[in-house]
């Protein structure tokens, strides 16, 4: 049983999921995220997307649980997880959040890949990292 906060969760089916071909990590990870839409970032959607919002406040939430760094390689502070898990959890993300949040997020990964990463990652502030253009 998928679980929202002490209930049952009422979407799909835990049919649906693959969790079947996950790492114990890779679980915890998506139940951490589960919750994280469950707390924070499912009742900021409805305004984001009435007043057309970037959801800052959803992706800072993601930020600080350190999920912006999914696929960054583990050598240079990410997660190191695969493109594969990356898109499972963006489905999640989605599905359990907030459509447009797991779209912007995408695009945190787009035509980024482990050749680069050394290049385009940058510090933001201390312990953190994110992504940058092409310089």
């Amino acid at each position: 049983m998928k679980k929202w906060g002490r209930g049952e969760f009422w979407g799909l089916s835990s049919d649906f999921d693959h969790d079947f071909a996950l790492t114990d990590t890779q679980k915890k990870l998506l139940d951490d995220v589960r919750e994280l839409c469950r707390v924070k970032i499912k009742p900021l959607a409805i305004k984001s997307d009435r007043d057309y919002v970037y959801p800052r406040e959803s992706m800072n939430a993601l930020a600080e649980m350190g999920l912006l760094g999914l696929i960054i390689p583990k050598e240079l502070g990410g997660l190191g997880e695969s493109h594969v898990f990356c898109s499972m959890f963006v489905e999640t993300l989605a599905r359990y959040g907030c459509p447009s949040t797991a779209m912007i997020y995408t695009e945190v990964f787009h035509d980024r890949d482990s050749r680069n990463c050394k290049r385009r990652i940058f510090r933001l502030a201390p312990g953190t990292r994110w992504m940058s253009d092409d310089m």
